[in-house]
């Protein structure tokens, strides 16, 4: 709740004591919240496999192009080929192609970061969407 802004659900009301198991399974089937909250589960596996994607491969990028390029910068040997870019592969052997890289890839760690809290505030939506509104 307080990292993304959004009232996370609360427990089921309590089922009366009085009903039989039979009454109480009909009631949870019958409640519109358990398919919302089923629902809601079925979202998390491909979101979370999403999720999961964008910071690892934004993480390596951004890191791989900040240091290897720093590296290449401190050794004076560039490790970077492009093949299906001449002019792109010869700019990455030089000092002012690799300190731009470096920027780049410091810029690519913040957009990451804004990236990250767009995702938790579009998926706290979802979530309230799905679990608190109903």
């Amino acid at each position: 709740e307080g990292l993304l802004g959004v009232r996370m659900p609360r427990r089921l009301p309590a089922a009366s004591t009085d009903q039989t198991l039979g009454g109480r399974i009909r009631d949870a089937l019958a409640d519109i919240r358990t398919w919302s909250s089923l629902l809601y589960m079925l979202l998390m596996l491909p979101l979370g496999i999403l999720y999961f994607v964008i910071a690892v491969t934004g993480i390596s990028v951004s890191l791989a192009l900040t240091f290897g390029s720093l590296w290449g910068l401190i050794s004076g040997r560039s490790t970077v080929n492009i093949d299906v870019a001449p002019v792109l592969n010869h700019v990455m052997h030089t000092a002012p192609g690799l300190l731009l890289a470096v920027l780049v890839g410091i810029l690519l760690i913040f957009v990451l970061l804004h990236v990250a809290k767009g995702i938790g505030w579009l998926h706290g939506r979802l979530a309230e969407a799905l679990l608190v509104r109903l």
